[in-house]
């Protein structure tokens, strides 16, 4: 009987313990500010399992690089490409232990230049990721094969010349997502403050709500860098933007997607004007936000917000200028919600819209109207990736499309592909995500 006491006695206690623990973090996640003396046990504790399973699926432990994805067995690749269209992308080396960046021909495979960047000759400032796992995304190339590279998510931006020796580095911030060549010499790269605590992430901005709770929000950047020297020359905020030209609801009028704390806009790309037009200036800029959205037309010159594109996209990526009057955007199509969702049948005949691919729009600002482009080769091979997400619409009318989760490319034209390819790896059932590839019709050098 005794022991039947204290078996009962202890399951007692532990769902007390339970309940008293359960009701801390809905009360820490709910942001009551008088809780929050335990708002760091409480992270610890939850993100402890996440914590492990990382370090036990990690390229340490497990030998596959964070780059790789395991391959499509049914995806068939082809390439009928009849022109040479060129590509920049950056490629871990396993065996070596640094990033391969090679400048290749789609047509061929022959690879025009090659340049190494290493941990060693880097300086690396390690925050997070590691140096394996912080891929170069989006690298620019110069007319003399000099190489503009960052390490995503990280606070490091390089220059290094035509022989992989290091020019200039810059550690100001984390930078992330797109770089751009600007005028003058100038480079655009998003940026984002470094973390004073990892596990929170780079807020750079503050806001004390009406019942006192003083809530982080992660603050994303325009940044625009000298090419020669490193440094930076311009720096905006981007909800510092919103909120002065009165659009504070976008800042703080709705929740952001789950798994995206602190992070109200998440800016993705930056699109510098190169020549006056019609519609934008010399030295404007496109930005997109991601988690609002939206592509703004930007003057810096005067801090002026000059259109806003509010269109049918969703999570959208990668704004280009394709004409004097047009934009491309990536549109991930992405529906974000926490909404329940259902699985099995549905007992009502309620109306379902469903969403199978991701899609290129153009926008023309002479007569305010959206169309597709390719969207039925999209949609008949269900192109699609929740993140990221890259394109490029060339002088013949071809597309080259980036299925970044999936590691896999096309390119395709009103008629129907011309190209579907992977970067294959050392590793079987697994292949190399692009990363943001440049793409050229012509070589400058």
């Amino acid at each position: 009987m005794r022991k039947i006491l204290v078996r009962i006695s202890v399951t007692v206690v532990i769902l007390a313990f339970l309940s008293v623990y359960s009701f801390i973090v809905v009360k820490v996640t709910d942001g009551d500010y008088r809780f929050k003396a335990f708002r760091k046990p409480v992270e610890v504790m939850v993100s402890f399992p996440k914590m492990v399973s990382d370090v036990l699926l990690s390229s340490q432990l497990t030998g596959v690089p964070s780059t790789y994805v395991k391959s499509d067995p049914e995806f068939e690749e082809f390439n009928n490409l009849s022109y040479d269209l060129y590509g920049l992308n950056s490629f871990w080396n396993i065996d070596g232990y640094y990033w391969d960046i090679k400048l290749f021909n789609f047509r061929n495979d022959e690879v025009v230049h090659q340049w190494k960047l290493t941990e060693e000759g880097l300086d690396f400032n390690s925050t997070k990721p590691i140096f394996p796992n912080a891929e170069l995304r989006n690298s620019l190339v110069t007319n003399t094969k000099s190489l503009v590279v960052f390490n995503v998510k990280t606070p490091n931006i390089s220059l290094i010349d035509a022989s992989s020796n290091i020019v200039w580095q810059n550690h100001d911030l984390v930078y992330h997502h797109s770089m751009n060549f600007g005028v003058d010499s100038t480079i655009w790269v998003c940026g984002s403050e470094i973390p004073d605590d990892i596990e929170v992430g780079p807020t750079g901005r503050y806001i004390k709500n009406l019942d006192g709770r003083t809530m982080a929000y992660r603050e994303d950047y325009l940044v625009q860098m000298d090419l020669k020297t490193g440094k930076q020359l311009y720096k905006m905020g981007v909800s510092d933007i919103l909120i002065r030209h009165g659009y504070k609801s976008l800042v703080f009028g709705a929740n952001v997607p789950e798994g995206f704390p602190y992070d109200p806009v998440h800016l993705n790309d930056i699109e510098p004007v190169l020549e006056d037009g019609q519609y934008w200036k010399k030295g404007d800029v496109f930005f997109s936000l991601r988690h609002k959205n939206i592509v703004v037309l930007y003057r810096p010159s005067t801090d002026e917000i000059v259109h806003i594109l509010w269109g049918p996209f969703l999570n959208q990526h990668d704004v280009d200028i394709i004409s004097p009057t047009e934009v491309s955007i990536f549109n991930n199509n992405l529906v974000t919600s926490n909404s329940k969702v259902v699985d099995g049948a549905l007992n009502k005949d309620w109306p379902i819209d469903s969403v199978v691919a991701s899609e290129v729009l153009i926008y023309n600002f002479a007569d305010s109207t959206y169309r597709t482009y390719c969207n039925s080769h999209l949609e008949k091979d269900r192109i699609n990736t929740f993140t990221q997400g890259f394109q490029q619409i060339f002088s013949n009318g071809d597309m080259y499309v980036e299925e970044q989760n999936s590691g896999k490319m096309y390119i395709v034209n009103e008629s129907g592909f011309v190209m579907k390819k992977v970067f294959h790896t050392p590793i079987d059932g697994y292949i190399e995500r692009p990363n943001w590839i440049r793409t050229f019709e012509n070589l400058n050098f």
